[in-house]
């Protein structure tokens, strides 16, 4: 069992796309997926910031 855990943007159409590679092919597998709002002010907003958080996502990718 894997475990991810990101922060992603839900685009103007409502829908929350992901994209991860799971290791497994032709295979049947049970998701569990929380969507947790983020409260405004806890965005990430420095360069550094968004760095690490593009570097965490393009980890799963």
């Amino acid at each position: 069992m894997q475990n991810f855990e990101l922060r992603s943007h839900v685009g103007p159409d409502g829908m929350l796309h992901l994209h991860i590679p799971v290791g497994v092919t032709d295979s049947e597998v049970d998701v569990t997926v929380t969507v947790k709002p983020v409260p405004p002010g806890n965005e990430p907003h420095s360069p550094e910031e968004l760095e690490a958080q593009y570097a965490i996502e393009e980890e799963l990718l």
